[in-house]
This record gives structure tokens, sequence and C-alpha cells, in this order.
């Protein structure tokens, strides 16, 4: 899934992953491993969403963007 389809032919879905999705697209999803990577709270997140969801800990693996700070959430004084 990607939030934005840029130009081309995308044709899958786009916009943010969440339960309604995961259960829908991956519906045996207890069963796998998910890796997640991105942001520190993003990641964050989706464990906590996953492990609420019934997925085991031992099946989440979190990759994170060291340092990373996307615009919306950088102080309007901070230059990027």
């Amino acid at each position: 899934m990607v939030a934005t389809p840029g130009v081309g032919a995308w044709t899958a879905r786009t916009g943010q992953i969440d339960e309604h999705v995961i259960r829908e697209e991956a519906s045996d999803f207890a069963d796998r491993q998910i890796f997640v990577s991105g942001p520190e709270p993003m990641v964050d997140a989706f464990h906590d969403k996953l492990v609420a969801m019934g997925v085991a800990e031992d099946q989440i693996i979190g990759d994170w963007f060291p340092g990373y700070i996307d615009e919306f959430s950088r102080p309007a004084d901070q230059p990027s």
C-alpha cells in the first residue's frame, strides 16, 4: 500500500493501514510473522495494535528509522 499514489497505473489500495485493512487483506494475520519498518512512533503504535489484535509479540519484528523526524512533527521554529 502507498499513502498517495504517484503517476502511473497504481490500482491497489491507498491510505493508512489500520485494523480493518489488516483483517481484510490478511485474515490469517495472527498466524504470520509481521515486519514493521518506519519512524519509531509508527512502529511502536503498530506493535501495540497488533498485540491488541491477538498477534504474539514474538511474531512482530520492528525496524525503527533512527533520528527520523517528519515535517508534521517538527516544531515550527526548527529548520528542516
